[in-house]
């Protein structure tokens, strides 16, 4: 397929920009990693996995901007992008990312502890409620062994009793 220089630089323009988004995905992931710290593998598992989905996403939007033809250019038009991101973009959006997702995450965790107050509340309620009835199922167990212990006595007088009068008849 023949392109103008005008469709050309369209081409280009729209491959710096996707670069920028493939950068600012990775910053996403950064973000990420920044709030919840992961050890070296998990960290190589997840670029690995980046930049597989990456390359798909890549390969999809070429086919649908260029019908799949694979230009030096365009490949050059990620690469600038993705340096731009990275070496003008990135520090700033990392920054202001981590100042939104902490944000966020500061909101959940504040909810989730107003929202589980009032069970709080009601669990220590219920926990002075049910002592009571705690000490009288100890108490009653006690009055059940001490039960137990004196049918034995009975049984053992009675197995007393009827030897006796085995041997009496």
């Amino acid at each position: 397929m023949i392109l103008s220089v005008s469709e050309q630089m369209d081409l280009f323009i729209k491959c710096l920009l996707l670069g920028i988004l493939v950068g600012v995905f990775y910053d996403s992931l950064s973000i990420v990693r920044k709030i919840f710290v992961h050890n070296k593998i998990t960290v190589n598992i997840e670029d690995l996995i980046f930049w597989i989905l990456t390359t798909f996403f890549v390969f999809i939007m070429l086919l649908k901007i260029n019908e799949g033809e694979i230009r030096e250019y365009a490949v050059a038009g990620i690469l600038i992008g993705y340096l731009i991101n990275k070496m003008i973009l990135s520090k700033y959006t990392v920054k202001v990312g981590s100042i939104i997702l902490g944000f966020i995450i500061e909101v959940i965790v504040k909810v989730i502890g107003i929202t589980i107050y009032p069970l709080e509340v009601v669990y220590k309620v219920l926990i002075k409620l049910l002592k009571p009835s705690k000490k009288a199922i100890i108490g009653s167990k006690k009055v059940l062994k001490r039960s137990k212990k004196n049918v034995r006595i009975k049984i053992r007088n009675v197995k007393k009793e009827i030897r006796i009068l085995k041997t009496k008849i």
